[in-house]
């Protein structure tokens, strides 16, 4: 009661420096428990003790850890003991966590707010033969994890370190295909539900995890499966448009070439660039994307048909449209030589048009803006 009275007090006063510039855990071993999960400060001096104490001061929070009244798992502050533990203890140490944290139920502590920022740390700083335990116990779950605002997170770290263990080679020049063989049954999962995950506001982040970071085997088979499934659903989804624009990032030219053939092809493009979502993809690729891929997109906005029976002027219809008009816009600042005299062209001579449209006003400014800047 004395010490717990004691420690609300100095709380008040920045525990962190307090304790940090008298104490250890050795002298404190009574109430370790009670300063970890009490407030940030008390995490601080924790973490800070594992960094810079010595080794009985680390074993002594081993054992706290592991035997402690507290569930420091998931705790809001009490589980940076154990993540301090698996970045600053041991081999030993952390051989002893891994067969703890397998002991428990690792699906629900993935999904656990605090638990899964506890597997998130385990997973960068494990060596990869403690990472395979704790990927058997996730197998069958990838699809509830990647769909939970937590788990989510955990199968993302996974892919990451396992697809970097993978580009390791040893002394041979022999890369370490072990490590993605070891979470292939992650991407057969992602590629089984692959329209689920793309289209979900968690799933599309693994999905994009996937694409950025697996191997070149695994990332081929994830964007092929991509393609093969219903690519406008996803071009005009609010999560799906993201995974596009990883492919568009990672995928191979014949790949991209594809996703800008879907784009492009007959009247797709006005479609494409009037819509919220997929508009975010041709302004991606205006502003970030290779030439000969903004030259595709551009050339499709300069399509005039107008002296064809119910034809148009994509530039015109574009500037006029609420969301297009950014698209037209990204185009006049992104493009140079030819292209961008072809479009100064096209929208100065449909100048009495665009002046009448509330949207097509703002194309105009952009273009005499970039008229003077280029006299």
């Amino acid at each position: 009661m004395i010490c717990s009275i004691r420690f609300q007090f100095i709380s008040r006063f920045d525990i962190s420096h307090i304790l940090l510039l008298y104490y250890t855990y050795i002298s404190l071993s009574a109430i370790i428990p009670d300063i970890a999960c009490f407030d940030e400060d008390g995490s601080r001096f924790v973490n800070e003790r594992l960094r810079s104490g010595s080794l009985d001061e680390q074993e002594l929070a081993m054992k706290v850890a592991l035997l402690g009244k507290e569930d420091l798992w998931v705790d809001n502050y009490g589980r940076f003991v154990l993540q301090g533990l698996f970045e600053f203890g041991t081999d030993k140490m952390k051989e002893e966590l891994v067969a703890r944290m397998c002991g428990r139920d690792v699906v629900s502590l993935c999904m656990h707010k605090n638990g899964c920022r506890v597997i998130q740390k385990a997973i960068r700083c494990l060596a990869q033969e403690y990472i395979n335990k704790l990927i058997l116990k996730i197998r069958g779950k990838i699809l509830t994890l990647s769909r939970d605002p937590n788990g989510n997170h955990v199968v993302q770290r996974l892919i990451q370190v396992m697809s970097s263990f993978a580009t390791i080679k040893d002394k041979d020049g022999t890369s370490n295909a072990a490590a993605s063989s070891q979470i292939q049954f992650i991407i057969d999962d992602i590629m089984v539900n692959i329209d689920d995950l793309s289209t979900h506001c968690y799933g599309c982040r693994v999905v994009q995890r996937a694409i950025k970071h697996c191997v070149d085997e695994q990332k081929h088979a994830v964007v092929e499966q991509i393609i093969s499934c219903d690519v406008e659903t996803l071009i005009c989804d609010r999560y799906g448009n993201y995974v596009i624009q990883a492919v568009l990032f990672n995928g191979s030219e014949e790949q991209i070439a594809s996703i800008i053939e879907r784009l492009t092809e007959s009247d797709q493009l006005l479609k494409f660039a009037r819509q919220k979502y997929a508009s975010n993809i041709i302004e991606t690729i205006l502003e970030h994307g290779e030439l000969e891929h903004k030259t595709k997109l551009v050339e499709g906005m300069l399509l005039d048909t107008r002296h064809e029976e119910g034809g148009y002027c994509c530039l015109v219809e574009l500037s006029k449209d609420r969301i297009a008009n950014y698209v037209v816009n990204k185009a006049l600042e992104n493009c140079d030589g030819g292209l961008q005299e072809e479009l100064f062209e096209l929208l100065s001579s449909n100048y009495q048009e665009l002046s009448k449209s509330r949207y097509g006003k703002y194309v105009l400014q952009t273009l005499r803006k970039h008229q003077s800047a280029s006299a």
